[in-house]
């Protein structure tokens, strides 16, 4: 097989892939890239320079500015290239991990303190670390063991970890759903900065930029990372002035009990924020109590208008459950993420922030 240097502005994506590439997806394999460089061929129709396996590559390989790739062509027709295309898709499905080795050769990884294998995150590497089938069935067949002694009391941890069950205060939440509860803000921002430049602005000291607050208003896998190491990123975010609370996704079409499990992990993450003694802005995202419980009156609330602009419905809709929420929450002032649609907030102050982390979306 002969393989050949390419540039990337010579190669087309595949408009016929069969094969979704989400951001998480293309995310992972950026950090296999910056790891291990690239380790695989791109397989291109020759004929039409089309990409037919190796287009989530191709893309992760454009947004880390690579030049060229490398490149293997195949004669194929177009019947060929799409048959070879979705077969290469399905065969790859078709494999099974060795879990028994999977597990230990984890466990080594873990041991060490290294989490860094691209497509795992570090809790998903501590589960199947932790995944050990003979101390599993030695415990089941020991009933003597106390139960809070090991396996289970190893797993009982593990879980706790998982779910952040050491995080939780249930003397300090409110609602049907234990919303953790937040002290009021009354500190209004100069300045925003996105959460995912807090490491470089720390690693390159540059000062200036503590004034800060830090926001989450960007697509979810860019800060995900917060829930599985609250810890270790609030403490680089502590270095700014305050934070907006985590905009983990509440859309319309998720379930009920998803929006619920999102805002939780938003309120308990604000909560641990405040515990380190930062300013923290409560995150207005919709009217119903789960999410508003535990939001004090008489603080300055976050609000975003970015998507809001598809349709008069939707902005009807809006501009509806603010309503209530500004009757029941009293803000001392607005913080506002986006453009301004027009609403009337009845003489409580309102500062705009322009939307710089989605673009093309208001």
């Amino acid at each position: 097989m002969q393989v050949e240097k390419i540039k990337l502005n010579k190669l087309k994506p595949d408009d016929k892939n069969a094969r979704k590439h989400n951001a998480k997806n293309i995310s992972e394999l950026e950090r296999s890239l910056k790891d291990f460089g690239q380790h695989r061929a791109l397989v291109v129709q020759r004929s039409t320079n089309k990409i037919l396996i190796g287009n989530g590559m191709y893309q992760a390989m454009l947004n880390l500015g690579f030049d060229e790739a490398d490149v293997y062509f195949v004669d194929d027709d177009d019947k060929t290239a799409i048959k070879r295309a979705i077969a290469d898709n399905r065969t790859g499905e078709l494999a099974d991990w060795d879990v028994d080795m999977l597990n230990g050769l984890m466990a080594d990884f873990v041991k060490l303190g290294d989490f860094d294998i691209p497509g795992f995150s570090d809790d998903e590497m501590k589960f199947i670390a932790a995944v050990d089938v003979d101390s599993a069935d030695k415990a089941v067949e020991s009933e003597t063991e106390p139960e809070d002694e090991g396996y289970y009391g190893d797993e009982r941890e593990r879980t706790f970890n998982l779910y952040k069950l050491y995080e939780y205060d249930a003397e300090h939440t409110a609602g049907e759903y234990n919303m953790p509860v937040l002290a009021a803000c009354h500190e209004m921002p100069e300045a925003l900065i996105p959460f995912n430049y807090v490491k470089s602005i720390i690693d390159k000291n540059k000062e200036s930029e503590f004034n800060k607050y830090v926001h989450f208003f960007l697509d979810d896998y860019q800060f995900e990372r917060i829930w599985h190491d609250p810890h270790k990123y609030i403490d680089l975010i502590s270095n700014f002035a305050g934070a907006i609370m985590p905009d983990f996704s509440t859309y319309d079409n998720m379930p009920k009990a998803m929006k619920i499990w999102n805002m939780y992990r938003a309120k308990l993450i604000s909560q641990v924020m405040q515990d380190y003694g930062m300013n923290v802005i409560p995150l207005i995202r919709g009217s119903e109590d789960f999410y508003l419980d535990g939001f004090e009156q008489g603080s300055i609330v976050a609000l975003s208008t970015v998507g809001i602009f598809g349709s008069a419905e939707m902005r009807a809709k809006w501009a509806d459950g603010l309503d209530v929420v500004l009757d029941k929450l009293r803000p001392e002032g607005i913080l506002l993420y986006g453009e301004d649609i027009g609403y009337d907030f009845g003489g409580i102050p309102v500062k705009h922030f322009k939307n710089t982390a989605f673009k093309g979306r208001s």
